[in-house]
């Protein structure tokens, strides 16, 4: 058979056993025969290995009790707590985590499975997953979905495979979770205006989350619009956290359409956590106007902000006098945009009234 390696005893790094009370420097091991290919070294059983440690004080050999030597060259798995074909491991979600899945051969090719989808778990720096050959599989955020309550660790080597089924078992810490609703874009509805509300919540990487609305009236959802959720992955004072979003959008808003909005945040347990805000919808679509008196030769502006959705630069601005389209420019009547300020405004400015400027100026 081959012994793995990676054990703790052909390891060359920090594996020997040293004594309480030693002083620096700890005792040297060295492998002696067979050479090591790269960090690890196979060795076939009934054969030998040799090992030298030197150090400044009296020393004794300690020898791995949990990987049992077995003389069987289809053992191609490195025991787990004496069992070559089933672990039991248990995770604390959104802890780093190490599956033990090794092999005993370096030349094996190993992999790990999802037994209910039948796909491989893949090595992905990103998402926190890595390989090492002397520790196995590392989650630095492992997820629960369902899926991954039962995996298998597979090794093949010369048209032999070996399979070892690994018994995941979830633990969540109950942390609470605390959305907040962005009313931004919905301070001035008006009839068959469009607003929207934002529902985010910073939750600890590898948590899992959903996110839902409630409205207050059903023929709301008709003329509703949910995004999709949308996670970004921020650092505070050295630590990384998630916000995941998603907007609510209604159109055509309408009178029945005012009322309280309720975000729903389901986690891992079925633990639902809330938060609310209240919607008015006006019924005049623009505020009352009133008689503008001025003398003939001042100067008049109108200024306007401008909340606009889904953004400004989609939108098209004209101003009318007396029900016509007033020309950009046109004599001593400008019209123009800013955006240096807050909300981007348009404006319409008479630079010297005259008696025929007198009318009903629209936007």
């Amino acid at each position: 058979m081959y012994l793995n390696a990676i054990m703790s005893l052909f390891s060359i790094s920090s594996t020997v056993s040293v004594l309480t009370g030693f002083q620096t420097p700890p005792p040297k091991l060295t492998l002696l025969s067979p050479a090591m290919n790269g960090d690890t070294i196979d060795i076939m059983a009934n054969t030998s290995l040799h090992l030298k440690c030197t150090g400044d004080k009296p020393m004794f050999w300690q020898f791995p009790n949990n990987n049992p030597v077995n003389d069987n060259p289809e053992y191609l798995i490195v025991p787990y707590e004496g069992n070559y074909d089933f672990m039991f491991i248990a995770v604390f979600q959104s802890q780093p985590a190490t599956i033990p899945c090794k092999p005993t051969d370096s030349r094996a090719k190993l992999s790990l499975w999802k037994v209910h989808t039948n796909s491989e778990i893949v090595v992905n720096n990103t998402l926190g997953i890595t390989y090492n050959s002397k520790k196995g599989y590392h989650f630095e955020y492992p997820r629960w979905d369902g899926e991954t309550s039962l995996l298998e660790c597979k090794v093949e080597l010369d048209n032999t495979e070996m399979i070892s089924s690994i018994s995941i078992h979830w633990s969540i810490f109950p942390v609470e979770l605390h959305p907040l609703i962005d009313d931004s874009r919905a301070k001035n509805v008006f009839i068959n205006s469009i607003f929207t509300l934002k529902c985010f919540v910073h939750i600890e990487l590898g948590v899992i989350i959903e996110i839902t609305w409630d409205v207050p009236n059903k023929n709301t959802l008709e003329r509703s619009v949910e995004s999709m959720a949308e996670t970004q992955r921020k650092e505070f004072n050295g630590n990384r956290y998630d916000t995941v979003s998603r907007n609510l959008t209604i159109t055509g808003a309408q009178m029945e359409d005012e009322g309280i909005y309720h975000c729903n945040v389901t986690d891992g347990n079925g633990r639902v956590f809330s938060a609310s805000k209240k919607v008015t919808v006006y019924e005049n679509g623009l505020p009352p106007s009133y008689p503008l008196i001025s003398r003939v030769g001042e100067m008049i502006r109108f200024l306007v902000d401008v909340q606009s959705f889904p953004d400004f630069e989609s939108v098209q601005l004209f101003w009318f006098k007396n029900d016509i389209q007033i020309e950009k420019n046109h004599k001593h009547l400008l019209t123009g945009v800013k955006t240096d300020c807050q909300f981007p405004q348009t404006y319409l400015e008479i630079k010297s009234i005259e008696l025929e400027d007198s009318g009903t100026y629209m936007l």
